[in-house]
């Protein structure tokens, strides 16, 4: 998200926070024998610090961990930003308390920091690695609150083993259908162990979090035999590979190890590993630099999507929700003026909130909303626009920009979201809220953003809003969704289900790296043929590719074709229509998408 302002692995200077600097970086046994006995708030700080600087600096590494050779594996950025974003939560939740005052009240202790840290990381989780690792933070808060004492004893062996045990729960609990060889095996294998290690007799917290560690790396090493894709592709899983970066990051903390931000994260810890196991620390990527938010008034149709274009150039995490009675505006952006004129252009912003986003902390550096235009009322205040015959509302996930409008005239808020830019529950929530309806469903409308969507519902509900999600896994299965809502209808969520799985969908893509394939080997500059999530189709000129794609979506009863161009594929929905028209008596629509990585979506009804 962001290159942070303060030294890595260090916690900002606010009373009653002891520094953590220092304490970021490697993994590995090199400290003393003994280490900790028990976990303070100040070690649990220098290790979720810790866990969030190797995160940020081995993301890429865990991004390329990518099961099929495209640029759209962003596993590692979605752990960094969704760990990053939580401790930013925690941060404010601590400058809160110590401006107020009021004795000790400036100190959250384990309990209070835990649960300000999970909470702030389910609003801001970006993709399935994501939530789930929110959902990992929320074990370990909801253990250390049922234990009175925890502040005052702090986190021993026993207790970190109930809480990982909890964490493995919350985490399968949140995923509808668990896959092993994921992240999700990696944290059950870390809790089984730490509950053997417990039940051994040696309960230390040293052992328990050894056996954890050397748990987790044995079930990474495995991944690759519990799921073909990661065989085939010759890769560990890479949301279990962070989960690892984690858990080396405690170890370090609890043998009083010192950082080395030079040193590689060998997260397999086996000389066989597959390729691509082994990480190479690497400068972290800086990043915008602040989170703009407002509202707008009056603002029309044309003059939004000028809006969201206009942000999209000057940044990232774009939303532009609501309709001409009200429009709520987010941009995560190193250009806070630049993003607030953009709004000036087109009517007169108000609520303005900038916060500066400094990898570990979260300062708000304006806040002039109108009295009567609060943050708490903004969503009232739609309510109260919105026509009297609207019950139900959509939001709708959107990677294909030139898409958006589509979806708006269709009634629809939109998120834009994609590889490297995974949509949040805040975000959607937020969108959801800018309906003005208390029922709205929601559309992910990608595979990795649908425990996003999930986990929205718990963010809404605070506000009133009742979330349903109809889990599209293609921007086209949303398409066809919006195609049949009717906002006075509450019973159209239904012909929007029925829509969606009607539509048979698939993509073309050029790949960036070598890698074995369900269709061959492919090498750098070969076009990828997907198939709901298998690459079938392999070879060199990205039309016959994608005619191969369409031929195989097609069934006897389709009637249309629907191809989405990339921005980086302008003309190729044209060829291939044309092409398709001399192979079948198919309707065929061709649109411009802008989407970055994907050459071509297609969608067959």
């Amino acid at each position: 998200m962001t290159e942070s302002t303060t030294p890595q692995g260090a916690a900002p200077d606010v009373p009653g926070v002891p520094d953590a600097s220092g304490v970021a970086g490697a993994s590995g046994v090199s400290g003393v024998a003994a280490g900790l006995d028990v976990l303070d708030d100040a070690a649990l700080r220098r290790w979720l610090f810790r866990a969030r600087d190797d995160l940020g600096r081995h993301r890429h590494r865990l991004d390329a961990l990518n099961v099929y050779p495209v640029p759209d594996g962003d596993t590692g950025t979605n752990l960094y930003l969704t760990l990053d974003a939580g401790l930013q939560g925690f941060v404010e939740s601590l400058i809160a308390r110590a401006r107020a005052r009021e004795g000790d009240a400036q100190v959250l202790g384990i309990v209070g920091g835990v649960s300000a840290l999970a909470r702030s990381s389910l609003f801001s989780a970006r993709g399935n690695s994501g939530v789930i690792l929110s959902q990992l933070i929320a074990g370990l808060a909801g253990v250390a609150a049922e234990n009175a004492d925890t502040d005052h004893r702090g986190i021993d062996g026993p207790l970190l083993a109930a809480a990982i045990a909890e964490a493995d729960r919350r985490a399968r609990r949140a995923v509808t259908d668990p896959v092993e060889g994921t992240i999700l095996t990696v944290a059950r294998a870390a809790a089984q162990a730490a509950r053997a290690q417990v039940d051994s007799g040696d309960a230390s917290l040293v052992a328990v979090v050894d056996s954890v560690c050397r748990a987790a790396r044995q079930a990474l090493s495995a991944t690759p035999t519990q799921l073909d894709a990661l065989a085939r592709a010759g890769v560990v899983d890479a949301g279990g590979a962070g989960l690892v970066v984690v858990f080396d990051a405690l170890r370090a903390v609890v043998h009083g190890e010192v950082a080395d931000p030079d040193a590689a994260v060998e997260v397999n810890g086996d000389e066989s590993a597959p390729r691509g196991a082994t990480f190479v620390a690497e400068q972290e990527v800086s990043g915008p630099q602040f989170e703009v938010m407002y509202l707008l008034d009056g603002v029309e149709d044309a003059a939004s999507d000028r809006l969201a274009a206009r942000l999209t150039s000057l940044g990232d995490s774009v939303l532009v929700a609501g309709d001409a009675g009200l429009r709520t505006v987010h941009v995560h952006t190193a250009e806070a003026g630049a993003a607030v004129e953009a709004g000036l252009e087109v009517g007169r912003p108000y609520g303005i909130r900038i916060t500066l986003l400094a990898g570990d902390a979260t300062t708000v550096v304006d806040a002039c909303a109108a009295p009567e235009h609060s943050s708490a009322t903004a969503a009232s205040a739609a309510r109260d626009r919105r026509d009297a015959r609207t019950v139900l509302g959509v939001v709708a996930c959107v990677s294909a920009p030139r898409m958006a409008g589509l979806f708006e005239q269709a009634g629809a808020a939109v998120v834009h979201e994609g590889p490297g830019k995974r949509v949040t529950p805040a975000q959607i929530a937020a969108a959801a809220r800018s309906t003005g309806s208390a029922r709205v469903v929601v559309l992910p409308d990608d595979a990795d953003a649908v425990l996003a969507a999930e986990a929205a519902r718990d963010v809404a509900a605070e506000s009133g809003v009742e979330l349903s999600v109809v889990p599209t896994r293609h921007l086209l299965q949303g398409l066809a969704a919006v195609a049949v809502f009717d906002p006075a209808d509450a019973a159209s969520e239904e012909r929007m289900r029925e829509a969606a799985d009607a539509v048979r969908y698939g993509v073309v893509a050029t790949a960036t790296t070598a890698a074995r394939t369900d269709a061959g080997d492919c090498e750098p500059g070969d076009v990828l043929g997907f198939v709901d999530d298998r690459v079938l189709h392999l070879g060199h000129d990205a039309c016959e590719v994608a005619v191969e794609v369409v031929r195989t979506l097609m069934q006897d009863e389709a009637e249309l074709v629907t191809l989405v161009e990339g921005e980086a594929a302008s003309g190729l929905g044209e060829r291939v229509a044309a092409v398709v028209a001399t192979i079948a008596d198919v309707e065929v629509e061709v649109c411009d998408g802008g989407q970055s990585v994907y050459d071509l979506l297609v969608g067959v009804e």
